[in-house]
């Protein structure tokens, strides 16, 4: 079941990690393998803004198998996350954490989503539960680490209608953007 947004509820979530390519900044189908190619969604950044300045703790956890093709090197990646973290100290913001799974989806590992190794590892970090968090995502690899680790969900979409959502046991919300969603709610 997809929830629709209520501005009179205010957002009681302690944390929220969000899922970078395709929330925070534009993704793409051949990777994005520089910061030059690197472009951030401005309303994104004025959402975290906000929830930093309201005492909501904002994290990141993405896939990152760029790095093991070889088309982007550790280097230029933590380039790209400093300079989101710049764009972002000139909101009066932050991302308290930054994880990634830089290997491939035929590694197995732990951490790459739909597996919920860096949701877990993000709330082990602040010592919080399942129930303080709300992951942002924009893929079913999302949707599905966030159902597996047993947090609830944000969807952004141009669409609610998908049908990996309909096997939800958590509660999903859906927004076209994150500015939507944040905007949405009061912060009392």
């Amino acid at each position: 079941m997809v929830f629709t947004i209520n501005p009179q509820s205010p957002l009681r979530y302690q944390h929220i990690i969000l899922d970078r390519d395709g929330v925070v900044n534009h993704d793409s189908s051949s990777y994005i393998k520089s910061l030059f190619e690197w472009r951030p969604i401005y309303s994104s950044l004025m959402a975290i803004s906000l929830l930093c300045r309201a005492g909501i703790r904002v994290s990141i956890a993405s896939n990152q198998s760029a790095v093991a093709r070889c088309f982007l090197d550790l280097n230029e990646l933590y380039d790209i996350h400093s300079y989101l973290q710049l764009l972002l100290h000139n909101l009066e913001a932050s991302i308290s954490t930054i994880q990634f799974c830089p290997h491939l989806p035929t590694d197995e590992c732990k951490c790459r989503k739909p597996k919920p190794g860096m949701l877990a590892s993000i709330c082990s970090i602040y010592n919080l539960t399942p129930g303080d968090v709300l992951f942002v995502g924009d893929k079913q690899s999302d949707f599905e680490a966030a159902s597996s680790f047993g947090c609830d969900f944000l969807f952004i979409s141009n669409s609610p209608q998908a049908d990996f959502i309909r096997t939800a046991n958590i509660r999903v919300f859906w927004a076209s953007s994150l500015y939507q969603f944040v905007r949405s709610y009061s912060y009392s």
